[in-house]
């Protein structure tokens, strides 16, 4: 993202090597670079165009998709299915928000460039709570007999979701990366935390999707996971998996000051910010809603007496 803040090069990560790069790679510059003279930035509008229009078509089916919700609860269906939806719609809201405030405020001030940064903060907190909570949802759907288990789920998906956010939004303000530093007026762009920070984590979920995406060839642990048996599910884990090996790729790269890693970041990131609330959607929502009985065809699911 264009995020872009004057922090003086002394303010910068520490510098182990410097990549002594020639010429500016148009993977940064579109980053940060306005369309003509309006200081609308370029990458702003790349991302807000698809979030509005996906915000757009669920307002257009909020009144449908919720009476099916509450009819579907009514006659014994499983109530995650809201949280699904309360999700994805949170997601796509906070991107069109985003967005609208970043394409407003002046980022070349100290002030607007952290602000911006940390408003991309608060939406990538958004969406992990999201992609966390839908992942353990899917391998513990038979374990969540109650709102009080996806609440429970829910509180601890958000707090993981927290404390990324506040190591990255500190690795953001205090040390930025100076890979995203745009040369002619020493401002550092959004980094995802860092080159380092993006490919540790990157690492992380994407052993994770693997597991997950394995798990119908583990049978020593079908015993504490449910095994989904829709394709869809499978699909996203697969999806998810390709981006966040993007990432560390790009990451790795970056790393090493191999400007190529970059344009593999920004394909992370368009695809991220804007497909992965749609993919929620369509992975969870779209054939629940679709069907003629509002009931749970995604999963298994025990309805128990709430505890408490």
């Amino acid at each position: 993202q264009a995020s872009v803040s004057t922090h003086n090069s002394s303010t910068l990560s520490p510098r182990l090597f410097s990549c002594n790069e020639t010429h500016e790679s148009r993977c940064l510059k579109i980053l940060y670079e306005d369309i003509a003279d309006s200081r609308v930035r370029i990458w702003d509008v790349l991302l807000f165009v698809p979030n509005t229009l996906f915000l757009i078509f669920v307002l257009y089916r909020m009144r449908h998709i919720w009476h099916r919700l509450l009819s579907g609860i009514g006659s014994g269906g499983s109530p995650i299915f809201v949280t699904y939806f309360v999700l994805v719609a949170i997601t796509a809201l906070v991107g069109v928000i985003r967005g609208i405030v970043s394409m407003t405020v002046d980022s070349a001030s100290v002030s607007g460039g952290d602000a911006n940064k940390i408003l991309w903060v608060i939406l990538r907190f958004f969406l992990l709570t999201a992609e966390m909570s839908v992942l353990v949802f899917g391998v513990a759907f038979g374990h969540l007999d109650s709102k009080t288990s996806i609440k429970r789920v829910l509180f601890v998906t958000t707090l993981l979701a927290l404390i990324y956010s506040v190591i990255q939004c500190i690795l953001e303000l205090l040390w930025p990366d100076f890979r995203y530093e745009v040369p002619s007026s020493k401002w550092v762009v959004y980094g995802h935390g860092g080159a380092l920070f993006s490919l540790i984590t990157s690492l992380i979920f994407l052993l994770v999707y693997i597991l997950v995406g394995a798990l119908p060839f583990l049978k020593w642990l079908q015993k504490y996971l449910s095994v989904p048996s829709r394709k869809s599910f499978y699909v996203y884990v697969g999806l998810m998996a390709i981006l966040n090996f993007i990432s560390a790729v790009g990451s790795g790269m970056l790393l090493y000051c191999d400007m190529v890693g970059l344009c593999l970041i920004d394909v992370f990131s368009v695809v991220y910010f804007t497909c992965f609330a749609p993919l929620l959607y369509w992975t969870f929502l779209s054939s629940y809603f679709s069907n003629a009985q509002p009931n749970s065809t995604l999963f298994s699911y025990s309805n128990q007496v709430d505890e408490g």
